[in-house]
């Protein structure tokens, strides 16, 4: 696990060279923070309705912190923290199948997001209808926390390709990058 002083590439490549992996985990402070929201409004929702009867606030927040923050909890326990673990080989985003390093698109970095996509392979369902070429996947890392998400694209994709050249490109109103690699054969 990456320590939150590690934030530059070459404690990745040291830790990736000793243990074979580098996991990434979202900071689980955002997590506990919204949890703690949804568990007080619930409190107040239902200690409303004890006392003045039910309202359409009280149902209405109910639903949406009670029972979303509910789902929400589920989720987690289910799935966990959201992670992103690069190998010697690819990428791996939580439990899901690990993605080889050839098969990656692109990576998609913003301020706060780290995402990347990839070539699905043959038989792999996609998630999403409208995409028939790539399969997108996001991983959340805190920036201050954890990892700079250009500096980790750059690394990934050094990883996936020594001697190409990584090539950005700004996207979404300049809210964004997407960092592509060209071969060396290209």
């Amino acid at each position: 696990m990456i320590p939150p002083v590690a934030r530059s590439i070459s404690d990745w490549q040291q830790q990736l060279d000793l243990e074979g992996s580098v996991t990434f985990r979202q900071s689980p402070r955002r997590l506990v923070l919204l949890g703690s929201t949804c568990v007080v409004f619930t409190v107040v929702c239902v200690w409303s309705w004890a006392v003045d009867g039910p309202s359409w606030w009280a149902v209405l927040g109910l639903l949406l912190f009670g029972a979303g923050g509910a789902f929400m909890f589920g989720q987690i326990l289910a799935n966990g923290v959201p992670t992103l673990t690069v190998t010697r080989t690819g990428l791996t985003r939580g439990r899901r199948r690990e993605v080889a390093f050839h098969d990656i698109v692109e990576i998609i970095t913003s301020e706060q997001i780290f995402g990347f996509t990839w070539t699905p392979r043959d038989g792999e369902e996609l998630r999403h209808r409208w995409e028939r070429t790539h399969q997108m996947a996001y991983a959340s890392i805190p920036v201050k926390g954890v990892a700079d998400p250009a500096q980790l694209a750059q690394w990934i994709l050094h990883l996936a390709d020594p001697s190409g050249e990584i090539v950005p490109e700004r996207r979404y109103a300049g809210m964004g990058m997407a960092w592509r690699l060209r071969s060396a054969a290209d």
